[in-house]
């Protein structure tokens, strides 16, 4: 995995952070009444910053979102999210192009 960030030339270059990367990721799981880009949105911000939404991906429960995944906390593969008092929504998330996870601590590759 490369990591890269904006720098200007100028600063301390030991001062440019490099503890997150961008990556694509997938929502499975929104039924059909809650694909909306907000929800989305929403969903996603749990496990990192939100820098875009794909609107073309709201088929069959399905949301694509490109987030800024932080390397110092575990990848979260899964989470359980409760819609109303009695109904719980397990959402999953599939990483595009990502590289290596430990199996053990979620962490990305060390």
């Amino acid at each position: 995995m490369i990591i890269l960030n904006d720098y200007d030339g100028f600063s301390d270059i030991m001062a440019v952070p490099l503890d997150f990367v961008c990556l694509w990721v997938r929502i499975e799981g929104l039924p059909a009444a809650l694909s909306t880009a907000a929800t989305a949105r929403l969903v996603a911000e749990t496990i990192g910053a939100v820098l875009q939404v794909d609107n073309g991906g709201f088929q069959r429960g399905l949301a694509r979102v490109r987030i800024t995944l932080p390397l110092n906390q575990p990848v979260r593969l899964d989470r359980r999210i409760r819609v109303s008092p009695t109904d719980v929504l397990q959402v999953i998330y599939r990483y595009e192009r990502l590289v290596e996870r430990c199996r053990t601590c979620s962490m990305l590759g060390y």
